[in-house]
């Protein structure tokens, strides 16, 4: 079997550890794996050795996407044929093109009507849900179409998906032929032992924002300044790139000097991308109930950080008072003594860390994410032979 991986600007940057695990498990149950990014991605990938990584022309303009989508397969066909062979032949010999992220699904829509490969599109996210049941509606009744599978990384998701209709692990989206794979992510446990959050040494917090929710945002925000008060050594860290996404790109910066917090408060760019740091803080707070799912999240709780996080029905890996402490209305006040919560109580803050270790061991471990992949795979090529 051959795979293209296609992630889009964002995607690539902010994953690509766990591409980098799916690649390499992939690659040793025997598919042949390329990974495409944005041209202007390469330099920040590391390229694992069993698999291939090239660059393609990102943009969103459609009367280019055909001449994009061919030099992209191009590129595909001499990273796994050669350069002879890719000049040869139109397309390479290609059975899925796996897409990952919103501005990469047009691309890859066009690469597979011209290799015949089928699609496997990973909604990851609440927004990508409306992204996929768009493209089944648009593709319902029409000729010549490739196959689709849609990956959702866990049953909330893939319940959702199917619009609430409850069942197993994986099904046929209501009214189209689509079909829904449940792939949860996976991230490597971690065996050191972290000691307890003393704050009367320092107390570190990472903020995993979307940028789709400003005002849920602001609330932690504001209960972090709060704390800042009683906490002299509380050291916050945001992601620069998310905060440009926010209000113009000046509103997190104003909100935490107009609370009092910017002196506390250490701006990093792209953290999901340089995360190692991050994976040594006390307290991950994830401020937004939009769905998403952050492979950040498994890392941390794998590597003993506890995760303070706004209740999300669409991400099962958030359990209350088990993998994390969950913020249910989310204002500031609530944050606040949530947060404080658990800095002041070390046996609680255990009992989490205990809770999310042991179910990334138990659920989200990278085997399972190749072995679940591979069977939507094995699905979807089921699909192309009935084409």
């Amino acid at each position: 079997m051959r795979a293209l991986i296609l992630a889009d600007d964002s995607f690539a940057r902010r994953e690509a550890p766990m591409l980098a695990r799916l690649e390499v498990g992939l690659s040793g149950e025997g598919v042949r794996v390329v990974r495409a990014v944005p041209a202007e991605c390469l330099p920040q990938i590391a390229t694992p050795v069993s698999s291939q990584v090239v660059g393609y022309e990102a943009g969103p303009n459609w009367f280019t996407r055909r001449g994009r989508a061919r030099r992209l397969l191009a590129s595909v066909a001499a990273a796994l044929d050669g350069a002879g062979a890719a000049a040869a032949a139109d397309a390479p010999d290609l059975d899925v093109i796996h897409c990952f992220g919103h501005d990469a699904l047009e691309l890859a829509m066009a690469a597979a009507r011209m290799s015949g490969a089928g699609v496997a599109l990973e909604v990851w996210s609440g927004d990508m849900i409306g992204r996929a049941r768009a493209l089944a509606v648009e593709r319902a009744g029409r000729e010549g179409e490739p196959p689709l599978i849609l990956f959702a990384p866990d049953l909330s998701m893939a319940r959702e998906l199917r619009g609430g209709i409850q069942g197993g692990e994986a099904g046929v989206l209501p009214g189209t032929p689509e079909l829904i794979e449940v792939t949860p992510w996976g991230v490597h446990p971690v065996a050191a032992c972290r000691p307890p959050i003393d704050p009367a040494v320092t107390v570190s917090v990472a903020v995993l924002a979307d940028g789709q929710d400003a005002r849920a945002v602001f609330h932690v925000i504001d209960a972090l300044a709060e704390l800042a008060t009683r906490l002299p050594n509380l050291l916050v860290f945001f992601d620069g790139d998310v905060a440009a996404r926010i209000g113009g790109g000046h509103t997190v910066w104003q909100r935490a000097k107009s609370r009092g917090l910017l002196d506390r408060l250490s701006m990093v760019g792209g953290m999901e991308g340089h995360r190692e740091p991050i994976l040594h803080v006390d307290l991950l707070i994830q401020p937004e109930a939009v769905g998403a799912h952050h492979s950040l999240t498994l890392d941390a709780m794998a590597a003993g950080v506890v995760v303070v996080a706004r209740e999300d029905p669409l991400v099962d890996a958030l359990r209350d008072e088990e993998t994390a402490l969950l913020v249910r209305r989310g204002g500031a006040r609530e944050w606040a003594a949530a947060i404080e919560g658990i800095i002041t109580d070390p046996a609680r803050a255990q009992r989490l860390r205990d809770g999310a270790r042991a179910f990334v061991r138990d659920h989200r471990s990278p085997s399972g994410h190749v072995a679940a992949v591979l069977r939507g795979y094995e699905r979807l090529s089921g699909l192309r032979q009935l084409a």
